[in-house]
């Protein structure tokens, strides 16, 4: 089964968010940004369904910090994604 995850911080874990949010105002010169949300984005792949509850909350996300997000939830005025490059990050 072929499935898009996305995770993010809890709202009171969004530590990563508040120090981005206020380098983009800084650096960048953006001060009209209220807020800025980072969401961790998973492609998986021939996952069984059985195993995918297991992958998601044993491998991937922690469920003491993370909440899972439906792809329709994501809402925003402005959106940026990034991608490591095939073969930039060998394991």
């Amino acid at each position: 089964m072929n499935n898009r995850l996305f995770l993010r911080k809890k709202s009171a874990l969004q530590t990563e968010s508040s120090v981005v949010l206020s380098d983009i105002k800084k650096t960048l010169h953006l001060p009209d940004i209220k807020t800025l949300t980072i969401y961790d984005s998973f492609d998986i792949f021939d996952v069984p369904e059985a195993y995918l509850d297991e992958l998601i909350w044993q491998v991937l996300g922690d469920p003491t910090t993370d909440e899972q997000v439906v792809e329709n939830d994501i809402h925003a005025d402005l959106l940026f994604a990034l991608e490591y490059l095939p073969g930039q990050f060998v394991v």
